[in-house]
């Protein structure tokens, strides 16, 4: 009885010995725990992290590359291939313009004139007049437009357009109106979404008002009796600013909203790109003004698919741009997207490429920008495919 006593004393200061190095051993580790915890948040606030957004992947970056320079920003990366396409600057033909635009004028009464050697013209019927050059178009229905779009044009320059209805058409017929015109002239792009804006009488007369008091040039045109002014805005002269982008493969071309794309080569170096827009104004009299700019023909012939880099292969062309250079202050992206770019040929005039390019855009300064003015914006861009700097 005696050695079962001593072995149950014994077996149970052992178990008590082993309970207690467990307690000791769990207080280190709880004791150890929130700094390892805190010193992994850290990491992770500079490294990159993942989620998906249906076939896309988003990737969330907050990382400095180099010295001075951050990236601080989510990524749509896309879960696809896409390709190159190689097409020109649209050839618009006058008898289809002329047959689209001016239906109801006759041969004998439409005055046509060449330019440049053949390079533009202009064709015109009473106030009605197309200009044209490859890749640009331009109708104006009537003299007063010219000036709404003038004062329009401010309008959007200070960042002074609005959203809203009027009421000889609602926004809606508007955009059907133009966009049924614009599928008619055989674009080699998809239109994407129209940014609608709209001006009343009043609105016109409150930006004429505006552009006297604040536009040295417009004033001087006045001044100099090269400009004059409109005692007052009508019904007829109400109208709808109808602007579109275009889009390709479900990605944006680069259009004029963005930032500029700079050449590198020198002051004489052709810029690579230029940015592709439409602009329709419609007013009760009807479609009054068409722009496209630098809108290509529907003629494309494409790439096979291929490979796009993603954001390791984005953070080795910016380190490969920037990492020989000694930057003196914070360098910070805050934006990243895929775009294609409608590179032009320097050899070639009127031969174009559109080519996928990740856009980089960089936090500007603008404290110096007067209130509800655009701020200037900055942005590098690299082909999707190799990483190259477009330039």
């Amino acid at each position: 009885m005696k050695k079962v006593i001593i072995c149950m004393l014994a077996l149970l200061i052992i178990i008590t010995g082993c309970a207690s190095d467990k307690a000791e051993e769990s207080e280190k580790v709880q004791k150890v725990e929130p700094e390892d915890l805190r010193e992994s948040m850290e990491n992770d606030a500079d490294a990159v992290s993942e989620k998906n957004s249906d076939s896309n992947k988003v990737v969330s970056v907050n990382e400095e590359i180099m010295d001075r320079f951050f990236i601080e920003t989510e990524i749509d990366i896309p879960g696809k291939r896409y390709k190159s396409y190689q097409t020109t600057l649209k050839e618009f033909k006058q008898d289809e313009l002329i047959a689209l635009l001016l239906p109801n004028a006759t041969t004998d009464q439409i005055q046509v004139e060449s330019f440049d050697d053949g390079a533009a013209v202009s064709i015109a019927f009473q106030e009605e007049d197309i200009a044209v050059e490859q890749g640009t178009m331009r109708y104006i229905k009537d003299k007063e437009i010219k000036y709404i779009d003038r004062l329009v044009s401010f309008a959007a320059y200070s960042n002074r357009l609005e959203d809203k209805e009027l009421e000889f058409m609602s926004s809606e017929q508007a955009v059907d109106q133009a966009s049924s015109l614009m599928l008619q002239f055989g674009l080699g792009t998809n239109l994407g979404e129209p940014v609608i804006n709209a001006f009343t009488k009043e609105d016109l007369g409150d930006l004429q008002e505006y552009m006297m008091n604040y536009d040295e040039d417009f004033r001087q045109m006045y001044e100099d009796g090269r400009l004059l002014l409109r005692d007052e805005f009508n019904d007829e002269d109400e109208t709808y600013r109808i602007q579109y982008i275009f889009i390709q493969d479900g990605l944006p071309v680069f259009g004029p909203e963005e930032p500029e794309l700079y050449a590198t080569g020198g002051i004489e170096a052709p810029l690579p790109a230029f940015p592709m827009e439409a602009i329709i104004y419609i007013s009760s009299a009807g479609i009054r003004c068409i722009d496209l700019y630098d809108v290509v023909s529907d003629d494309m012939q494409q790439s096979e698919e291929q490979e796009i880099i993603l954001w390791d292969g984005i953070k080795k062309a910016l380190i490969k741009k920037y990492g020989d250079v000694i930057l003196t202050e914070e360098n910070k992206v805050i934006d990243i997207w895929l775009e294609y770019i409608p590179i032009r040929d320097a050899n070639t005039y009127g031969s174009v490429e559109l080519v996928p390019a990740w856009c980089c855009e960089f936090e500007m300064d603008d404290s110096d920008v007067e209130e509800g003015m655009l701020r200037a914006r900055h942005a590098d861009r690299f082909n999707a495919f190799t990483g190259e700097e477009i330039s």
